[in-house]
């Protein structure tokens, strides 16, 4: 759950399954040691600022339509919620089957064959866009927080990695959209989606080239990060693999 401490006319008792209650009538960020955005931070007990914890706890500071909000960190937890491992897998599996269709477009003759599977590709690109969005207000909104495993540098590259493969991936399939729309796709025969720049071969092969640039960015950070999980899992030997392992408790 996300906690709104920081607009002090908004009264209430908030708790959660991963934390302790604490009263947000009243508003003193004092209590917070590092008030950045996204930063892991400490919250002591405070009974000026109205808060009832009887300890510590970490928590993510997170600010959103001008107010600021607390979301907790789980000290015990070993894995994430079950929402954000299947939105994590999913992303993936997604993006890994995108890569496929889009290579594969092109071996299929000219024709209904053709434009089916180009027709997948465009299906897949906006089922993955949807479910991306649906992962990242997940996560900055109920998903369970983990503290940071590593040292203060690995931590900042693991944040510059994720941040990197969500932005990139919500940019390729808005280019894919793009890229569609400047060319008047045919959808599985049914309509066409209108171009805003019809007989523009150039604009659309000027597209693609972005599009499929960015899609082998987003394979490489995303070996990065898989590689980093497998140092982690069997060289460090932290557990962090552990954390979105899919199947079990």
């Amino acid at each position: 759950m996300v906690h709104r401490g920081c607009n002090a006319g908004r009264a209430g008792v908030f708790a959660g399954p991963d934390h302790e209650a604490f009263d947000a009538t009243t508003c003193n960020w004092s209590a917070i040691t590092g008030r950045r955005r996204g930063q892991y931070c400490h919250l002591e007990q405070s009974t000026e600022t109205g808060y009832t914890v009887s300890r510590g706890v970490y928590v993510v500071v997170r600010q959103h339509s001008g107010g600021m909000f607390m979301q907790p960190v789980n000290p015990s937890a070993t894995r994430y919620d079950k929402i954000t491992i299947l939105f994590h897998w999913l992303v993936a599996l997604l993006i890994a089957v995108q890569w496929i269709v889009a290579l594969s477009i092109d071996e299929f003759p000219k024709g209904p064959l053709r434009i089916d599977a180009r027709s997948v590709h465009i299906t897949g690109g906006v089922i993955l866009g949807a479910v991306l969005v649906l992962h990242i207000l997940w996560r900055r909104s109920y998903g369970r927080q983990l503290r940071p495993v590593g040292t203060r540098l690995t931590i900042l590259l693991a944040s510059f990695v994720h941040g990197a493969l969500n932005a990139l991936t919500g940019v390729m399939v808005l280019l894919g959209l793009t890229l569609a729309s400047a060319r008047g796709d045919t959808w599985f025969n049914l309509f066409t989606i209108p171009s805003f720049a019809p007989g523009n071969k150039a604009l659309a092969e000027q597209i693609a080239d972005v599009h499929g640039t960015i899609g082998i960015i987003i394979l490489a950070l995303a070996a990065l990060h898989a590689a980093a999980a497998l140092f982690h899992q069997f060289v460090w030997k932290d557990g962090v693999l552990e954390r979105m392992r899919l199947f079990g408790r």
